[in-house]
Order: structure tokens, then sequence, then C-alpha cells
């Protein structure tokens, strides 16, 4: 799905960053390496809600 339409990063780009920072990205990061939020920011909240579930799930493995 795509997260930032203005750069066309998905969440499967963000997740693969998150989890190569084994959990540990901020949103500033994430906008950084990929360049999402630098346009309308719209995509900020869902950048920041997909860094949390993936710290949720690398800390309880299923």
């Amino acid at each position: 799905m795509y997260v930032c339409i203005c750069r066309g990063v998905t969440s499967s780009q963000i997740q693969r960053e998150v989890s190569e920072q084994d959990g540990k990205s901020s949103v500033r990061e994430i906008n950084e390496r990929l360049g999402c939020g630098k346009d309308c920011g719209r995509c900020c909240s869902s950048i920041k809600q997909i860094i949390q579930q993936s710290g949720t799930n690398s800390s309880n493995p299923a």
C-alpha cells in the first residue's frame, strides 16, 4: 500500500527500513532515508503508526 503518494513510498519499504534498524527508527529518519514526508507531510502519521507496529511486532515474536 502506498503511504506517501508524493514520493511513491510504500508501507513495505518503510517496514524494511525499520527492520534494518532493528525497530529503532523515527519518522524523521525514515523521511531522510526514503524522502517521504517532505512534500505535503500527510504521510507522517501513517509512518509513525508503521514504526510503532513494527516495534511491537519485533518485541513480541509469534
